[in-house]
């Protein structure tokens, strides 16, 4: 079967899959769903979902979002079920559309002081002692709560992707662009680029960007400076770059500075844990410095890769 899965018929398909029972695509949608978990619970279907549907998501022990996240999510459900039914939507209200069982599914000790102070204590949803519970398990860390109190595991895991093996001479800068395009084998994550740095005092500044086809998706300045013994370090984007399998991307770069390091690639493609990068020349604009699939800058990718979901049958972590 093939489906054009994404966060806003996702909810569906996951309630057709539990209808007719069919497994394999109920585990292609938690599966779907442990990746996109923000866009999936930000998305208007997850209101209109069943009951099963929502428990199943919220039974997942692996999950891209954070635990405040599945309770707006859980509350936004029950309060459209309450405007449905013409309900006035107190905390009170709200509780009794959800129900113990999927109240009991949030994992509200895993929660921050000020996501359980700023949001769920001024919702009145938990009891006064339900809240006691809780704010003494977060500050103690020890569970005294009903609730369960370990916080979900990140459905990724981070892994790093070099496509430099050989030192070469260096590297320097005429003003003009640096750039590498590349596509992924599956749907992943770019964390943050491994990056050359000068051969002397100083540093290289100017602009990074990552383009999606055409589309610049991200951008920022970037400074690089001399430290004595190393030749690159690791420079986070500062937000996540979802990649798509089979869609091309870039990554461009004009700095200006002293002479940096570079290497030489050795193979046009590099695998871990069953992803490629597979990588070519720049798509989008001119390599103005001959950086290319072969030779140049950016050293290595951080990637986050999806892991599949790994519980039991109760939802403890193996």
């Amino acid at each position: 079967m093939d489906l054009n899965m994404d966060p806003d018929n996702m909810c569906t398909i996951l309630d057709q899959a539990i209808i007719f029972d069919c497994a394999d695509l109920r585990s292609k949608c938690l599966k779907f769903i442990t990746r996109e978990s923000k866009h999936v619970l930000k998305s208007d279907s997850v209101r209109d979902i069943t009951m099963a549907g929502l428990k199943e998501i919220e039974e997942l022990c692996q999950f891209n979002a954070s635990e405040i996240n599945i309770y707006l999510a859980c509350n936004q459900w029950a309060s459209q079920r309450c405007a449905t039914a013409g309900i006035q939507q107190t905390g009170r209200a709200i509780r009794k559309e959800l129900g113990e069982e999927v109240i009991s599914l949030i994992r509200f000790p895993a929660m921050t002081l000020d996501e359980m102070s700023d949001v769920v204590a001024l919702d009145d949803v938990l009891t006064n002692e339900e809240k006691v519970s809780v704010y003494r398990t977060i500050i103690k860390r020890q569970n005294v709560s009903q609730f369960i109190d370990e916080p979900r595991k990140l459905a990724s895991k981070k892994c790093m992707f070099y496509r430099c093996k050989t030192k070469a001479s260096t590297w320097a800068y005429n003003g003009g662009q640096d750039g590498l395009s590349f596509m992924v084998s599956e749907d992943c994550v770019l964390s943050a680029l491994d990056m050359f740095l000068p051969e002397i005092d100083g540093a290289v500044e100017g602009d990074l960007e990552i383009l999606e086809g055409t589309s610049i998706v991200h951008k920022q300045k970037l400074k690089l400076a001399y430290s004595t013994g190393l030749k690159h370090e690791l420079v986070p984007l500062g937000t996540d770059i979802t990649l798509r399998q089979r869609l091309i991307y870039s990554v461009r770069q004009r700095v200006n500075g002293p002479n940096v390091h570079m290497y030489y690639l050795t193979e046009p493609r590099v695998s871990v844990n069953g992803v490629t990068l597979t990588f070519c020349d720049l798509k989008v604009g001119t390599s103005d410095n001959g950086t290319s699939m072969t030779n140049g800058q950016f050293y290595g990718f951080e990637m986050k890769l999806f892991v599949d979901d790994n519980c039991d049958e109760q939802g403890n972590i193996l």
